[in-house]
């Protein structure tokens, strides 16, 4: 028995980590969190059961859609949070075996089997114990599914860049790059922060059609259901419900451009107001926007790491609206906003530069809590509380019966002022992480470059450096896309990225130990091939 159990040890510490996670979840009150932006998210859901249509928002459809499907079928808000913790669970599960399939791109050895076992443990503690992730799958968020749908998409590049390195292009291939580019599509949908990392999620594609010979046919067939899998489920769906979204499908993205922007814009709106005639009708809606930008900038709400405003007190706290309203068509406001952000790369190329690098090094930097969350206490009474006027607001538009219920039991609810549960050893492997987020990743880009320039293709160090950056990938043009569009200094947008960087850094780790092993043993050979000549000598 004894000896069973030694042979099964780390999957009894896997199982037990899970059932620990799965207790967390289990752990909290049934009803869901909410906050300020669920009104948008959940309102179109409501609408539909009360009402009997479906009423829009300018939020992307995937993710209301997910609401009303699961809302329809329980009439049950703590549904959402049961599904969303399964979610969480499984996106633990997908990132262990993400690590697992990544094995193959190592050297042959058995160094590599426990390290791959070691790291794999690691990244399903870090999704199953962070206090971030936990909270956002308890909340009614895209976030909550986020972490997922993100490692469906990574274990899909994987994969498929298995069979790259086979150079095999089989029906499984077919099947992943499907995969891949259904989940990398339906990322932007749900979370459009992911963004640019549409197109470097799809590289393995882009490797597979150029190194796999001849398949055109399978090759031209997967890109051919993919294509119409995206229309069907994306494109045209979410086409039809921004066309009924109305005036505000036209606010969102062109403002959030407008207000990250405005300390920089400010001196090319100043030019356009010193320009039109003294009693045009522009003159007067941008003046009146600059002193919205200048008193934003004199007492900001929140600082914001890198600005000297925060973009929200323009964007939600009445500026932008004023501005909004000053159209007569939605299209010339967002049309504005476009031009003044193309204007202020045109203009004023190196603070908008400086602005996007300063985004960026708020995530790469050197600090204990920037990548995954430390924190290991919060107040449930006071996130149900807080939540619960912007429940309010949506039953007073609704009176659906289970909202009903909801904003009842969340006042009968006796909740602790402080939770605690994430304890100090796990914090402190938490920020620990943190610290090495970036040296770890400049030290992978060296040993990768230098592996580039030295060593043979065939070499698997030199595939093993190509996955490396690949994985790195996901996290830089995630937070390059926040950087260009937004600001980096929101939680869901750094802490929401868990998944892939848990994912990378951990294949970092054995990336960087693969090289020292092959540094080492190179030096070894060396050493003995000079002892071997040296007895020679000595012999003759």
């Amino acid at each position: 028995m004894w000896s069973v159990l030694r042979k099964r040890f780390y999957w009894i510490i896997l199982a037990l980590v899970f059932i620990l996670g799965i207790y967390l979840r289990l752990s909290l009150p049934q009803l869901p969190i909410s906050d300020a932006d669920t009104d948008e998210y959940l309102s179109p859901a409501v609408g539909m059961l009360y009402m009997g249509h479906y009423i829009p928002t300018y939020r992307d459809f995937l993710y209301p859609c997910f609401l009303t499907a699961v809302l329809t079928a329980t009439h049950s808000l703590y549904a959402i949070a049961l599904i969303q913790h399964l979610a969480g669970v499984a996106a633990a599960a997908l990132a262990a075996v993400v690590i697992f399939r990544l094995r193959v791109f190592l050297p042959a050895s058995g160094a590599f089997d426990w390290s791959t076992r070691a790291i794999a443990l690691l990244a399903a503690c870090g999704l199953l114990f962070s206090q971030f992730t936990i909270l956002m799958e308890h909340s009614i968020r895209p976030e909550g599914l986020f972490p997922m749908t993100c490692a469906v998409t990574i274990l899909a590049g994987v994969e498929l860049s298995r069979r790259v390195l086979a150079r095999k292009y089989d029906g499984a291939a077919i099947f992943w790059s499907i995969i891949l580019v259904f989940f990398s599509v339906g990322n932007l949908y749900l979370k459009p922060a992911w963004g640019l990392t549409t197109g470097t999620a799809l590289l393995p594609i882009i490797f597979a059609c150029i190194l796999i010979p001849r398949e055109w046919f399978r090759k031209s067939a997967a890109l051919l259901g993919s294509f119409l899998l995206i229309l069907a489920a994306f494109t045209l769906p979410s086409s039809f419900f921004k066309s009924r979204v109305g005036p505000m499908s036209h606010w969102f993205l062109p403002g959030t451009l407008l207000s990250a922007h405005a300390e920089i814009l400010a001196n090319v709106i100043e030019k356009d107001v010193l320009r039109f005639p003294k009693d045009s009708r522009e003159k007067t809606y941008l003046t009146d926007f600059l002193k919205d930008i200048h008193k934003a900038q004199k007492n900001p709400r929140v600082p914001r790491y890198g600005l000297k405003i925060d973009p929200d007190d323009l964007l939600w706290c009445g500026p932008l609206d004023r501005l909004f309203y000053q159209f007569e068509k939605p299209t010339d406001f967002s049309r504005m906003c476009y031009l003044y952000y193309l204007r202020g790369w045109l203009e004023h190329p190196f603070p908008m530069l400086g602005k996007v690098i300063r985004q960026m090094e708020f995530f790469y930097s050197f600090r204990e809590n920037n990548v995954y969350s430390s924190r290991h206490g919060y107040s449930l009474k006071y996130v149900y509380n807080k939540g619960l006027k912007y429940m309010r607001e949506i039953q007073s538009d609704f009176p659906w019966p289970p909202l009903e219920s909801y904003i009842e039991s969340i006042c009968k609810m006796n909740l602790p002022d402080k939770t605690t549960w994430l304890r100090a050893i796990l914090a402190s492997t938490v920020v620990w992480l943190n610290y090495l987020f970036l040296p770890m990743i400049l030290l992978s880009i060296v040993g990768a470059t230098i592996i580039f320039v030295s060593a043979d293709k065939t070499s698997p160090l030199y595939h093993a450096a190509m996955i490396m950056l690949y994985l790195a990938s996901f996290n830089f043009f995630t937070s390059l896309t926040i950087s260009l569009v937004h600001m980096m200094d929101v939680a869901r947008y750094y802490f929401g990225q868990i998944t892939l960087s848990i994912i990378s850094q951990g294949y970092q780790f054995l990336f960087l130990f693969a090289l020292i092993r092959n540094v080492v043993l190179t030096w070894a050979e060396k050493r003995r091939g000079r002892s071997l000549v040296s007895i020679g000598q000595v012999q003759q």
